[in-house]
């Protein structure tokens, strides 16, 4: 791997950075804001958000309307207003522990590109609240093209393959969720490796085609693997 590898890509959500800190953030955002015009508790409303996300994911579409009707809050108005307000929220936001230094090093080597899904407002944020823009040749936000270019879609990794160019084989991707992430790339011919961060570090029952070539358990062993 260390001599064939060219081009690395990055998932953006629970690899470079931890999700639960836009999740959190946003709940308690949504608590302050409802507690006192549904006569309910801050904490009780939060708690709602909070158990809900943990019990089904951020990947989950009907996270808010759950969490909703677990606070007692359901309306169709409301839960419109919360998903517009969920893409367009900017909370402070911090990559894991030697992420960067991780990204400096590799982009003097490889050619780093990004794969993401999720409202492309919301990603494009993200990015932008990490400083991640100047480290990737091509970020591809799936958001922006339609539900057909989600993971494990191959849309977006020929695209990249298209945009990139070079032999498949000289690509690695790297990300957390074996529901989604590996799929397209190694259909596509790219290698692949899954961090184990949470919510999907325990997942058991990953047919093959899902199931990333290797696993690391800290994202920042990605340098050994490609460089030592």
């Amino acid at each position: 791997m260390k001599t064939s590898i060219r081009f690395v890509g990055f998932d953006l959500d629970n690899t470079l950075y931890d999700q639960a800190q836009y999740m959190l953030s946003f709940f308690r955002d949504v608590a302050d804001d409802l507690a006192p015009n549904h006569a309910k508790k801050r904490e009780e409303i939060y708690a709602s958000f909070v158990e809900t996300w943990e019990e089904r994911t951020s990947y989950y579409p009907k996270l808010f309307d759950e969490a909703l009707e677990k606070s007692g809050l359901f309306d169709k108005g409301l839960l419109k207003d919360l998903v517009v307000r969920f893409r367009n929220h900017r909370p402070a936001l911090t990559l894991f522990p030697g992420v960067q230094e991780m990204l400096e090093l590799l982009a003097k080597h490889f050619t780093l590109f990004m794969i993401t899904d999720g409202h492309h407002t919301s990603q494009q944020t993200k990015i932008d609240v990490l400083h991640l823009a100047p480290y990737f040749q091509e970020i591809m936000m799936t958001g922006k093209y339609g539900k057909d270019w989600s993971k494990p879609s191959l849309l977006a990794y020929r695209m990249v393959l298209q945009n990139l160019g070079g032999l498949p084989g000289e690509y690695l991707y790297v990300g957390d969720n074996p529901r989604c992430d590996f799929f397209g790339a190694k259909t596509v011919g790219m290698q692949t490796v899954q961090v184990l961060t949470q919510p999907f570090c325990r997942e058991s029952m990953i047919p093959d085609d899902h199931a990333a070539d290797r696993t690391i358990r800290n994202i920042t062993e990605l340098k050994n693997l490609l460089l030592y």
